[in-house]
């Protein structure tokens, strides 16, 4: 054995910072050579010895040499043999260090002495933050013990408990002693509200355990990592988390909820709910037997959630994925630090007070000065004059009468409103104010690099309704055209191609679905032509027709009669194969793709 890491803490060499030792059969004598170095070292932060056999003896040494160290900050003891005796050891030290901030004790049956000892201990540890149980056969029973020692407990914030065979009870437990802070829902001066990661994964809190947990964080504005991942949740729990997430103060940003019987029902509410939330960032939903019904409920929900940058759909029927636009939208907004849901036009648009008269006025941000990358001076006469009719929108701005600024950013649907209120100062911000070259706003901004400059795109086009097809600039350019063949930029190209056609994707011959008229219309449905966005112009297959079946089994009739196979393994918005169509296509006109 390898056992030049021993003398490198031995000798305290500086650059030995980490000790990386799972699974190296290191046994108790081993840990005892290695707690006496300790003794000495003031360089090690972090020692890594899961998998290993140092048992009760080596762990209650090394555990003698926390209080010792100044820079130890990490411990893992992962499936080491760890019962009773260690365990208590390990509490004991805890009490005395100042360094030692993450403790990983999971996959070691460590008894109802190791946890006892650990709960009388927690009131009295100031410097633990992460505490890993992971498998350590905690049940009902053991939880309610451990979490009297958290309840006084106010230094852990991230708290792992997988695979303990956790129930209702266990949840119960939980929710008072640690999320509500008091077994009668009242909280105390003594009560710890401190957590704020809770690994509950792979146990069985079911729908009413988490229906307990719910009721507890309706209160508690502090857990924002949540993993419930494999316990049995099915559409009554869904139900539960829903109500938490339209909350307006809830803290949850990230959710893990794979691995559980959710369908398109449980599917269908969080959707619903999903819509108001603005904290969720993270949401798992892996293995949940959703089909293309509940990931439908999900298109509008990203079409209106500005915060969610990741949705794990994996596991579910084939085909059911998060659309890639919505969520690659939001990662750039959280990226920049504010969304335009929660700031709207304060991205662009600001308030300022006048020095004397204290008087405000709107001006553009540094943001908006980024976005256009104006370089001739000849362009900021367009600025002007849209800022103008945003002034005249919305209204004339006076500085209360107790002396405070307005509140800023101004709500999005106030500006918007105010702007459909004045529809010719609309049209003037949207078509008529062009430079000497002959563009406007809209122009400008897609032409620019910054990445900000596609939020300001987004801004004209999808909140004031600027047309990004039908005005033209001096050359003979709409601004899609300007954005597809003259933009530097992949993403403005990328949503240039799509923005405003059906599905993000068809452009519907005659314009908009609602403006266009059918190419022929019968009691089945209607078809539009249109051209497929996501195809080139040369590409034959870039010229299609749109047949709309509103009843959805005459849906399912059409879908049998014209394939070989069977439809519900193709998924929805992928390209069929010549050998699934029952017909030739110099008889019957070929299904190219569906969208359910």
């Amino acid at each position: 054995m390898d056992l030049s890491w021993l003398e490198r803490v031995r000798a305290n060499d500086k650059c030995c910072t980490k000790l990386r030792l799972s699974n190296k059969r290191i046994s108790a004598s081993m840990a005892t050579e290695l707690a006496e170095a300790m003794k000495t070292n003031g360089t090690v932060t972090s020692i890594e010895l899961t998998d290993n056999q140092i048992g009760d003896d080596g762990c209650s040494k090394l555990a003698s040499v926390i209080p010792l160290s100044s820079s130890l900050q990490a411990l893992e003891v992962a499936n080491n043999q760890i019962a009773g005796p260690g365990a208590a050891a390990l509490a004991k030290a805890l009490q005395e260090s100042e360094s030692l901030e993450e403790l990983d004790l999971s996959r070691n049956e460590i008894g109802v002495q190791g946890i006892q000892s650990l709960a009388d201990a927690l009131p009295k540890i100031s410097c633990l933050v992460k505490l890993e149980l992971a498998e350590t056969n905690l049940g009902d029973d053991g939880l309610a013990v451990l979490v009297r020692g958290l309840q006084q407990n106010r230094s852990v914030t991230w708290l792992g408990l997988r695979g303990n065979h956790i129930g209702p009870n266990g949840a119960l437990a939980l929710s008072n002693e640690i999320l509500l802070g008091h077994p009668h829902h009242q909280l105390s001066p003594s009560s710890s509200n401190t957590i704020k990661s809770l690994n509950l994964r792979q146990n069985q809190l079911g729908d009413q355990g988490v229906l307990c947990l719910m009721n507890a964080l309706k209160s508690n504005h502090t857990i924002s990592e949540l993993d419930l991942t494999c316990n049995q949740v099915g559409p009554l729990g869904a139900q539960a988390i829903a109500e938490v997430l339209t909350l307006p103060n809830t803290s949850l940003k990230l959710l893990f909820l794979g691995e559980n019987q959710l369908g398109d029902d449980g599917m269908e509410t969080i959707s619903m709910a999903l819509k108001e939330n603005t904290s969720v960032t993270y949401l798992d939903l892996q293995t949940n037997n959703i089909s293309f019904i509940g990931a439908e409920a999900l298109d509008e929900t990203f079409r209106l959630n500005r915060t969610l940058t990741h949705v794990i759909l994996d596991g579910n029927d084939p085909g059911v994925v998060p659309p890639p636009e919505p969520l690659q939208r939001n990662r750039v907004l959280r990226h920049h630090g504010q969304s335009l849901l929660e700031h709207g036009p304060g991205l662009f648009v600001q308030v300022v007070e006048h020095p004397k008269s204290g008087a405000c006025h709107l001006e553009w941000t540094e943001e908006f000065w980024k976005g256009t990358r104006l370089d001739e001076p000849i362009e900021w006469e367009l600025i002007h004059r849209v800022l103008q009719v945003l002034r005249h929108a919305t209204g004339n701005i006076q500085t209360p009468s107790n002396g405070n600024l307005p509140p800023w950013p101004l709500p999005t649907g106030k500006l918007l409103d105010c702007c459909k209120q004045q529809p010719s100062a609309l049209v003037d911000l949207i078509d008529r104010s062009t430079n000497e070259k002959g563009s406007n706003l809209l122009h400008v901004a897609i032409s620019a690099q910054s990445p900000l400059a596609l939020d300001l795109c987004k801004f004209l086009v999808s909140d004031l309704g600027a047309n990004i097809d039908r005005v033209k600039d001096a050359q003979g350019r709409s601004a899609r055209e300007i954005g597809i063949l003259h933009s530097g930029s992949e993403r403005i190209q990328e949503w240039a191609r799509c923005v405003g056609y059906f599905l993000h994707r068809y452009q519907v011959e005659g314009g908009s679905l609602q403006s266009a008229t059918p190419v022929y219309r019968t009691e089945k449905g209607m078809a539009h032509f249109a051209r497929d966005a996501w195809k080139s112009r040369s590409d034959p297959m870039a010229e299609v027709m749109l047949f709309f079946v509103v009843d959805p089994d005459q849906f399912t009739n059409e879908m049998s009669c014209r394939l070989k196979i069977n439809p519900e393994i193709i998924p929805s918005g992928v390209d069929i194969p010549d050998k699934a169509q029952r017909f030739s296509d110099d008889f019957v006109v070929p299904l190219i793709r569906f969208h359910d």
